[in-house]
């Protein structure tokens, strides 16, 4: 709730996507043992939308593709570990069936990617 409400007055203040997503990185990656998988994926998914936003409007030379496909992984791992603690059936045919999953996933965000590149330049 309180990464929430932070997230709220970030976008309610403007502040620069670049800052909002390396401080919910940095928050993601204190030394914490305390810290739920469940906050923990809260906290990187909102790394997560703030650095992609940072990178889709030229503020985040630092967030190169590389980088937001780590951060990508870490939130789809924490989700299906998250899931699997839930209760929850990982998909048919477990943790391989999830690597490619995510795999495609990846490839069909490089093609968004590389189109919203092209819609800019064509800008």
């Amino acid at each position: 709730a309180v990464f929430s409400e932070c997230n709220a007055l970030f976008k309610q203040h403007h502040l620069p996507p670049l800052q909002a997503g390396r401080f919910f990185l940095a928050q993601a990656d204190l030394p914490r043992k305390e810290l739920p998988a469940s906050s923990q994926h809260c906290l990187l998914s909102f790394a997560l939308d703030w650095l992609s936003l940072a990178s889709c409007t030229g503020g985040g030379e630092e967030c190169e593709f590389v980088h937001l496909e780590a951060l990508e992984r870490r939130v789809w791992m924490l989700s299906t570990t998250q899931q699997k603690h839930e209760g929850s059936s990982m998909p048919l045919g477990g943790a391989e069936s999830s690597e490619s999953a995510m795999d495609q996933l990846l490839e069909r965000n490089d093609l968004v990617a590389a189109r919203a590149v092209a819609l800019a330049d064509e800008r």
